[in-house]
């Protein structure tokens, strides 16, 4: 079984898998279903992965990933990773908490593990630190997960003076 011809599942957009199980009823992810399944050919289908939802869980990074008919499953090991338009860390510590880090005062508060998914800008970049380089002036949509729920959190960043 693979999913994507690389083993990476996009979040939010429509994915692929090539199974040998026939007659698929249901696909998860990371514990996340799947929606939208559609038998293309007799190995393969296609599948909606959901996108971030503030407040609401996902799946980043390595999970597992399940395929069922009702009668036998498969589990593999899958990469779940942002459009082409997003990256991701994952935070270590020690973790800048200050004002000129993107997690300032976050509730719950950002821990090592946990995720930020940023939006991919020439001449900006995130450590896993959660520190900011940017020569950009304004604001953009990030997101945070918590490892310990997966539950994902969104949140502006405000760049320049």
């Amino acid at each position: 079984m693979i999913f994507n011809a690389d083993d990476k599942v996009i979040i939010g957009e429509t994915n692929i898998v090539k199974t040998t199980l026939r007659d698929l009823k249901s696909i998860s992810i990371g514990g996340k279903y799947v929606t939208n399944i559609v038998k293309l050919d007799e190995e393969t289908y296609s599948f909606m992965f959901p996108t971030l939802v503030d407040n609401k869980t996902t799946s980043i990074g390595n999970v597992a990933a399940v395929v069922d008919n009702g009668l036998s499953s498969l589990v593999t090991t899958v990469k779940v990773i942002p459009n082409k338009d997003y990256s991701y860390i994952e935070l270590t510590d020690p973790i800048n908490h200050t004002k000129t880090g993107i997690v300032f005062n976050f509730s719950p508060v950002a821990k090592q593990g946990d995720y930020i998914i940023y939006p991919l800008e020439r001449n900006t970049s995130i450590d896993s630190h959660a520190n900011i380089k940017t020569d950009k002036f304004g604001f953009k949509t990030y997101w945070h997960i918590e490892r310990a729920t997966m539950i994902a959190r969104k949140f502006v960043v405000t760049t320049g003076e």
